[in-house]
């Protein structure tokens, strides 16, 4: 069985083989989904030298280039098993858009990339031969990969009640300031977002047991002027950041009718009106009486009543004091993660 090294181990590792004459052999992946296509490209690797090195690329790595939808299975996950092929000595994790610094370390005899790479495609091949190691591009094997893995079970499983019910998929339409991160009174400088503690443990949990995670915010500050709606996009990137692993969708609303045109406008969508979660059933297929709205005012859980969800008033941000709207939440929770435990135990 492999063992998963961090960068001071790996080098002290590399340094000791080289010392033993011992073949390098690395190669570097995704793993996404471990099919047979990945275990056989292993294998050959591995008959390449005497020591195989997998670089895995963490969840950050791989949005870079494959988009925020991928990876399905968290970097931890798909490193151990990886490790768990007989073939795989070391397994080491990249968290940069090419494994340039752990190729420095390892300097591997050979690199290794699977078939679907042109020689030309392959960008940290300068690095391997600069100081005199090959790159192999090893065939690919029976035209397996991920992505047709993907493709096949949401055509199998697509509408089959295993993944949702009769009326749709469960949701969870979680508020954001003063739920997932402080209330800093209109944020908008990235540079001041603060998570609030047990947030990113919550969506987690949610996110691993099925739910979609979908965050609906209004944002008054645009129609009121404090900021621009690029400013809200920046923020919201820099937020995704953070919780981009574990949140499926953000909606805002831009307007207040006491605001500035164009937001000026009496709209469909700013809480409790129900237009967000409408725009999210439309493109999610969401059964709401399965779902639920988390917040911290009464106009998040009088959204979740006017949509026909469970709520839960949370005790962070305004804890319900902005008493805007007179509800009666299904349950008010400490905080982020005890309204996460509370879903989970009443599913």
């Amino acid at each position: 069985m492999g063992i998963i090294v961090n960068k001071e181990e790996l080098s002290r590792i590399t340094n000791e083989l080289r010392a033993q004459g011992r073949k390098i052999i690395a190669t570097n992946g995704v793993f996404d989904i471990l099919h047979v296509g990945h275990v056989k490209f292993l294998k050959e690797s591995k008959k390449l030298g005497d020591v195989l090195i997998a670089i895995v690329d963490t969840d950050k790595s791989v949005k870079h280039f494959k988009g925020d939808k991928r990876p399905i299975n968290h970097h931890d996950e798909r490193a151990e098993i990886i490790a768990a092929i007989g073939c795989v000595d070391y397994v080491a994790l990249n968290d940069e858009p090419w494994p340039n610094t752990l190729l420095e370390i390892i300097r591997p005899q050979i690199y290794t990339k699977g078939g679907d790479y042109k020689i030309e495609q392959v960008h940290d091949r300068t690095i391997v031969e600069r100081y005199g190691g090959e790159v192999k591009i090893l065939p690919r094997f029976n035209g397996t990969s991920t992505t047709n893995v993907i493709k096949k079970v949401v055509e199998t499983y697509n509408g089959m009640t295993e993944f949702k019910d009769s009326k749709g998929y469960k949701a969870v339409f979680l508020d954001r300031d003063g739920t997932i991160i402080g209330d800093g009174g209109y944020n908008y400088k990235p540079e001041e977002l603060v998570l609030i503690p047990g947030a990113i443990e919550a969506l987690k949990r949610l996110k691993h047991a099925g739910y979609l995670l979908i965050v609906v915010t209004s944002q008054s500050g645009i129609a009121r002027g404090y900021y621009t709606e690029e400013d809200y996009h920046k923020f919201n990137s820099h937020f995704l950041k953070h919780t981009g692993e574990f949140v499926d969708d953000v909606y805002y609303c831009p307007h207040h009718k006491e605001g500035k045109p164009p937001h000026n406008i009496e709209c469909n969508c700013r809480k409790p009106k129900t237009g967000m979660i409408e725009q999210a059933v439309k493109k999610w297929h969401i059964n709401l009486s399965a779902s639920w709205v988390v917040g911290d005012k009464t106009s998040d859980v009088k959204l979740g009543e006017n949509a026909g969800c469970n709520t839960i008033l949370v005790e962070t941000g305004k804890a319900g004091n902005d008493a805007a709207y007179s509800v009666n939440p299904t349950y008010k929770a400490k905080d982020l993660l005890d309204a996460a435990e509370h879903i989970l135990k009443n599913e």
